[in-house]
């Protein structure tokens, strides 16, 4: 199934193609990139409605996992699309220095003023509790996109920064088996602390004698991980308790081919420029949406209160249609298949933000809804069991690239992703080849053009035919 690409906003659907023409990256990784940052843009503009629970509304945020082999370049699909993002934050940064200057010299005068009071035995109790009302507050600073976090830094990024967290990384194994989700570390409170925040519920949790408690925030997220390690997050029974993996997106992309470029040439080096320039309509546009005051509660700025984004009435019809193909997909095993409803609501209040729009349209409706198909046929391709548990079916997909190479001759894992290994997740892909060279059944040969590497894999003499299991 193609991503829907043809359905995205104009500028973004630019954006997508231009990052992918550059790299010539998997269209369906960088418009998944795309649409993570749109989310995390969106998620403190609205909250969307459920439409099935009268007055019931859910947050913006959404979370996406993409599979991607050792070696894809997993940074330069997304890097350029986070240009608004990072203008924001630098002058955004700049700001919270000036803040921080005025916060120092109030909170000293502020504890000058209280060291009097408190030598001062007249004072009565409404005095001070009026003085410590008056303790200055410490800025939110904007750093909420970090590619590495833990359970503590997720609170206290939230706790005293933006509410709006981000988390986009290029490195998903040190996340995914990182400190947060050892067995000693508690992964279940990091489950918890990801889908409340997915969820838009208060999290809170009790260090020794320091008690938070924090509502009003937000969470979304990218996270590019080989598909082993995604395996062992996908299959860990304590964290499928906690829900966590039904809030992800899933793409599991064609590998990536880089393309050897003449980078002197200087039809080649407009080329990349005008390309590049397409990209810029969508980075100020993020950059604009996460420039609006956001809507937080009266004395404190970092608890969001967020207006409730409608539905236009042809928009309402499109959704109450797929509510019943939402209903034929809960029988599946997967419990993403559970939330399929809630992640197309989700998915055209973040179109409808990106957009400008006070109103969800039916092309957001409609765009939501093919995303949300596209994202489930990702999810049940997916074969997430260990190697060991599945080497009896090896042998038939090891036989087909033996039939192909046989036919076709020498051909590159792109050549072998789209005919006799095409719809495989990765993992199983990468251990069919492994397969296929330990057993010395192929070669794999390198071939170097200008600056980029293209492995071929050839089929060896006299390799006997196998039989499938």
């Amino acid at each position: 199934m193609e991503f829907p690409l043809h359905l995205l906003p104009v500028n973004a659907r630019t954006a997508i193609e231009a990052q992918a023409a550059l790299g010539n990256y998997p269209i369906e990784s960088v418009g998944t990139a795309a649409l993570a940052i749109m989310s995390h843009a969106s998620q403190g503009l609205y909250n969307v409605d459920s439409l099935q629970r009268a007055g019931h509304a859910y947050p913006l945020s959404q979370l996406f996992l993409i599979l991607s082999p050792s070696g894809d370049a997993k940074s330069s699909i997304y890097r350029s699309l986070m240009g608004g993002i990072e203008t924001w934050q630098v002058r955004m940064g700049d700001l919270h220095a000036q803040q921080m200057q005025a916060y120092e010299t109030d909170k000293r005068q502020w504890e000058r003023r209280r060291a009097a009071m408190d030598k001062d035995n007249d004072v009565s109790p409404e005095d001070r509790h009026r003085m410590e009302r008056q303790k200055p507050t410490l800025p939110r600073h904007p750093w909420n996109t970090p590619s590495k976090t833990t359970t503590n830094g997720i609170f206290k990024t939230l706790q005293e920064g933006w509410p709006t967290y981000g988390l986009f990384t290029a490195e998903g194994g040190s996340l995914l088996a990182g400190h947060s989700l050892k067995a000693e570390n508690s992964p279940a409170e990091f489950a918890s602390a990801i889908t409340n925040l997915w969820d838009g519920d208060t999290i809170d949790r009790t260090t020794g004698d320091h008690m938070m408690r924090l509502r009003g925030r937000r969470l979304s997220g990218l996270i590019m991980v080989q598909s082993a390690v995604a395996g062992d997050f996908l299959t860990n029974v304590t964290l499928r308790q906690h829900g966590i993996h039904a809030r992800f997106l899933i793409v599991s992309p064609c590998a990536w081919q880089p393309i050897a470029t003449d980078f002197t040439d200087p039809s080649e080096m407009l080329r990349r420029e005008q390309l590049t320039s397409k990209l810029q309509a969508f980075c100020n546009r993020i950059d604009e949406m996460l420039s609006y005051p956001l809507e937080t509660r009266e004395g404190d700025d970092r608890e969001l209160v967020l207006a409730t984004m409608h539905w236009s009435g042809n928009a309402k019809h499109h959704m109450l249609a797929f509510q019943n193909r939402a209903l034929e997909m809960r029988v599946e095993e997967e419990t993403f298949f559970k939330r399929t409803f809630e992640h197309a609501c989700r998915m055209a209040g973040v179109l409808t933000a990106y957009e400008g729009h006070g109103e969800i349209t039916l092309e957001a409706a409609q765009a939501a809804t093919a995303l949300i198909e596209f994202y489930g046929h990702h999810w049940r391709t997916l074969d997430v069991q260990h190697v060991d548990e599945r080497d009896a079916r090896l042998s038939k997909y090891i036989e087909r690239v033996l039939r192909f190479l046989r036919t076709k001759g020498p051909a590159t894992m792109r050549d072998l992703t789209r005919n006799p290994l095409q719809r495989l997740d990765l993992r199983v892909r990468e251990a069919v080849m492994d397969t296929l060279i330990r057993d010395d059944l192929v070669t794999a040969a390198e071939e170097t053009l200008g600056t980029a590497k293209t492995v071929y894999y050839s089929i060896k003499q006299s390799v006997p035919r196998l039989k499938a299991a």
